[in-house]
């Protein structure tokens, strides 16, 4: 049998554990708890879903390891409680059917800790100051160093019990163990603070108390920061210097990056679309060099945006690093590791970084002024291209007879309701009226931080030709001749566009919309531009403008912010990224367009004119909810989808395209 990405699937020893290949899903929030706080069925589901994936190990992610003073958010899980015993074992029951190894991660909120849902009300950090929401922390004493310790050692000691193979150390991110290492929040005078070696002595009594507990072949994993991305925070020299001195405790160093203070720091993390895959895999690869200087032989795991199994696979080929986390790739397509096993990357559905499985998920929104994790929101995790995460514990629908499908539109919705269907069985054709499928996705091939878009509209016309769908391109259906070829059902994903809004002169020779500025040569587009609508979509136009094609460009806003409408995580470097290369004024109207520029108004009523070459508008887009309607009676089965619904994103145009396709019976 042909081997495909031999090292990454090649086994590795942790410890005294063989786990069977190079990948660990890498540990993330999942809000599917009880009001206990105990894993509930669907988290079970879950977690066992990924390790039918085939990943080597599968963690559960931020677990407080008290409910004094180490929780921060609502989705930790419960590991105290009387029921606790029953339901960890659930879950790694779950994990083990697949042969995967079962991980927890321990962690003490520390500084971030949430007052609120901690039973002493407290915030504890290395010494006394306040985060940047206005909730100070005091410094620790000896003896809350001492019980915070052995918190975390009987938490190991309970995971450990409850059947869980290894336990990772929370270290990164400004917890409290990693805000020891931090200048940021460590300005301790006594044995604690100072140097690295002083500074590392909390983390390193933590470990101890661990080992004594665990016994010394339970494999422990150090999670921590290979930089803080903060100017005032610790850099990959200090982190090896950190690592060297824990290196007799820890069985695995996963190096992470950045700090909960740094909002900047976030977007790079969890490297979104402004990044490149694997653009933190330096730092791991950093702290392996210097291990070999020394002859350290503890294994080094990079993360972020490594869901490439080429990628990977080189890496640990050429012995640069040693494992890889996967936390936003694993969410997309929980059969990742299994596919590229298999030889089939193609099948692999790409994550397009949109950062809802990080904010959606904990109902983070940009009403926050700040970075923090809800403390009280209920909410299920999310995916925008996996429409089955959250619902694993459902059974799938069925498979009825099989029905004759006509998909009339070939965008991002309609593509993911053939793929479904012809899943399902159907017999599927897909009419579309341009040259190509993409639909609104078409923009991706211009854009130089929308290639996971193009990634994903490969993917699906890739599946589409797989599963054998018919399609018809430069073919407009009518209601007519749908109802000639006797479909049973039609799905209508007609898309939407643009909006032009009523301003005088919006019909000159120098406006276009958002969308016709993609299709037109660039040449066409002048040197000083005027962009009107700064939501997310008009702020990534400018942002194309402006750094692909080195135009000088303005955005026009009558909100007083830039792009409410996108993730909290998104937003930042969007908006670090529009103040680097773009001109925005918000609360300010556009009320008028002339040969020159635009005519604009502030918010204090005062009128001037912006000089420009062309106006872009981006005004939001316009329902065809007429044209889908013409086909309702053209079959016994009808179904609306996508932007001819309601004009929002890729997530509702993948789950509502899912949807449709369980409704066919």
């Amino acid at each position: 049998m042909e081997k495909f990405y031999s090292a990454l699937f090649s086994p590795i020893q942790i410890g005294k554990m063989t786990v069977k290949n190079r990948i660990e899903t890498a540990p993330t929030i999942i809000p599917m708890i009880d009001e206990q706080g105990y894993p509930t069925d669907h988290f079970i589901a879950h977690y066992r879903n990924r390790a039918k994936g085939g990943a080597g190990i599968v963690t559960v992610g931020e677990t407080a390891i008290d409910w004094k003073y180490s929780k921060t958010h609502f989705a930790q899980i419960n590991i105290w409680g009387e029921k606790a015993g029953v339901a960890l074992n659930d879950v790694t029951d779950a994990i083990h059917q697949y042969g995967a190894k079962a991980n927890i991660e321990l962690c003490a909120g520390g500084v971030w800790g949430a007052p609120e849902l901690n039973s002493s009300g407290i915030v504890l950090g290395p010494s006394d100051g306040e985060r940047n929401d206005g909730v100070k922390f005091k410094e620790m004493t000896y003896a809350e160093m001492d019980e915070i310790s052995n918190n975390f050692a009987e938490a190991c000691a309970i995971c450990q019990r409850c059947g869980f193979d290894m336990v990772m150390v929370h270290g990164a991110h400004s917890w409290l163990l990693g805000a020891f290492l931090s200048p940021i929040y460590n300005h301790r005078t006594d044995e604690y603070g100072g140097s690295m070696e002083n500074r590392v002595r909390f983390p390193r009594m933590v470990l101890e108390r661990i080992r004594m507990a665990v016994g010394p072949d339970f494999p422990i994993e150090y999670r921590i920061s290979g930089d803080e991305l903060d100017p005032n925070g610790y850099h990959l020299e200090d982190c090896i210097e950190a690592c060297k001195l824990l290196d007799d405790l820890v069985d695995l160093f996963h190096v992470s990056v950045g700090t909960r203070a740094y909002l900047h720091g976030r977007g790079i993390a969890h490297p979104d679309a402004f990044y490149k895959h694997g653009c933190n895999a330096y730092l791991g690869k950093g702290v392996k060099a210097a291990f070999k200087e020394v002859g350290i032989t503890t294994p080094v795991l990079a993360v972020g945006s490594l869901d490439d199994p080429e990628v990977a696979n080189e890496m640990i080929a050429n012995q640069e690093i040693d494992m890889v986390a996967i936390a936003r790739g694993i969410i997309a397509d929980p059969d990742l590791p299994n596919k590229a096993r298999l030889g089939h990357p193609e099948d692999i559905t790409p994550c397009i970084r949109c950062q809802h499985c990080l904010d959606k998920s904990v109902g983070r929104t940009n009403t926050d002024a700040v970075l923090r994790f809800n403390t009280s929101s209920t909410h299920r995790f999310v995916c925008s291209v996996n429409p089955r995460i959250g619902k694993e514990h459902y059974p799938e629908q069925p498979l009825g007879p099989s029905r004759k499908v006509a998909v009339v539109g070939g965008g991002p919705a309609g593509m993911q309701a053939a793929i479904e269907c012809a899943k399902r069985g159907h017999k599927v054709t897909i009419f579309e009226k341009a040259s190509s499928l993409g639909g609104a996705l078409f923009f991706a091939d211009y854009v130089s931080f929308k290639d996971q878009l193009a990634e994903l509209k490969e993917y699906q016309k890739v599946q589409i030709q797989k599963l054998g769908v018919e399609v018809r391109l430069n073919t407009e259906a009518t209601p007519e001749g749908i109802e000639a070829e006797h479909f049973d059902a039609v799905i209508a994903a007609t898309g939407a566009t643009s909006l032009i809004p009523n301003i005088p002169g919006v019909d000159g020779p120098n406006v276009v919309t958002a969308t016709e500025a993609y299709t037109l040569d660039t040449s066409k587009i002048g040197e000083n531009i005027v962009l009107v609508g700064g939501g997310q979509v008009g702020c990534e136009t400018a942002l194309h403008y402006a750094m692909d094609c080195n135009r000088k460009v303005t955005v026009i806003e009558m909100l007083d912010k830039l792009a409410p409408d996108a993730s909290f995580t998104h937003r930042e470097p969007l908006i670090y990224r529009m103040d680097a290369y773009t001109t925005y004024l918000l609360s300010t109207k556009c009320i008028g367009i002339t040969s020159d520029g635009v005519q604009i108004q502030d918010a204090e009523g005062k009128t001037s004119l912006i000089p420009a070459d062309t106006v872009i508008l981006s005004a939001g887009m316009r329902p065809n909810t007429a044209e889908a309607e013409k086909f309702r009676e053209c079959a016994l089965q009808y179904a609306m989808i996508g932007d001819c619904v309601t004009p929002t994103n890729v997530e509702d145009a993948v789950h509502g395209g899912y949807e449709a396709a369980l409704q066919i019976c």
